[in-house]
């Protein structure tokens, strides 16, 4: 079904690579429509077309991030759904969204015929999309709707196919500052960011910080992640947790001499304990700082040091 990735080499270019993600869209649908799962085919199939990027990409010499911007996204939707838990809540969103969608096109006075033609949650820089063409009604919503609950896609749907009023687009943009749909943004961002594996950086190790770490606050059976420096210096986000890579990528804004030892090493001490205590989805929203992850957080032998350093950080930050 998946057509081959071809590799163009002028600037690294991943022929059919954003085409891999409009067929799985198409497959995931499918499946949604006769009430069939995906789940245990695409988590297979997914990390196959991660493993065939990165090994293009080796061959190469580049990185994902040299890709063009469509590809880099594509890679890191692919990426994030390479986590198990990330798509199982992908299929389930999608399930609720038909649901949905059908029956607020049975209500519409307007749209009652029109036919859903496709439902796509994807790595996009806009909330939603959607046409409505004479042969059917197609709807693309962000990724970060997996972590919507079902009055937030009605307003979505009730926007596109009734009327867009003032409370509908006010629930939608609260929703979009939440933690969890940022959350989740954050993550798609900082998937390709990463230039090179290395733990070493121009100022400070991650290795040896994680050693000091692991001897003051984690048991000696705590297995080491993959330790490394983003290759972009994050507005966003300080650090971050790949689960499905069980990587930990730190931001190069704190790589410098005026940053004090300690707050580095707290940053990779937050991001070890979303390892070590791993994410929950409740109600639809996935809960990382839950109040154990917290408790464990303050146990930082210089948190309240470390919190106001990076609360003076020039630019807002965020772990």
């Amino acid at each position: 079904m998946y057509r081959g990735l071809v590799v163009v080499v002028a600037k690294l270019r991943i022929k059919n690579l954003v085409k891999q993600q409009s067929l799985l869209c198409e497959e995931m649908f499918a499946a949604v429509r006769r009430d069939h799962r995906f789940y245990s085919t695409l988590k297979t199939t997914i990390p196959q077309l991660i493993d065939t990027v990165d090994r293009i990409c080796d061959q190469e010499n580049c990185a994902p991030h040299d890709l063009p911007k469509p590809s880099r996204d594509v890679y890191a939707w692919l990426t994030f759904l390479a986590d198990h838990n990330n798509l199982e809540h992908h299929e389930q969103t999608l399930k609720r969204l038909y649901r949905l969608t059908k029956s607020a096109l049975r209500r519409s006075p307007k749209h009652g015929n029109t036919a859903i033609t496709s439902l796509e949650l994807v790595n996009c820089s806009a909330l939603y999309r959607a046409r409505i063409l004479a042969n059917g009604a197609s709807l693309q919503l962000s990724e970060g709707f997996i972590a919507a609950e079902d009055d937030v896609l009605e307003a979505v749907i009730q926007s596109v196919f009734e009327k867009r009023t003032a409370a509908r687009k006010q629930k939608v943009r609260q929703f979009s500052l939440t933690e969890a749909f940022n959350e989740i943004l954050m993550d798609l961002d900082l998937v390709v960011q990463v230039a090179a594996e290395s733990a070493k950086g121009d100022h400070y190790d991650l290795d040896i910080l994680f050693t000091q770490l692991q001897q003051e606050y984690f048991t000696a059976d705590f297995e080491k992640p993959r330790l490394m420096w983003s290759h972009i210096c994050s507005t966003r986000k300080l650090g971050h947790y790949e689960r499905s890579r069980d990587r930990v990528v730190l931001s190069p804004t704190l790589d410098r001499p005026e940053i004090p030892e300690y707050a580095v090493a707290f940053v990779l001490y937050h991001e070890l304990l979303h390892k070590q205590h791993g994410a929950v989805w409740q109600n639809h929203k996935l809960m990382v700082h839950t109040p154990a992850f917290r408790r464990s957080e303050k146990l930082f032998r210089h948190y309240p040091e470390a919190i106001a350093v990076l609360n003076n950080l020039p630019a807002h930050q965020s772990l």
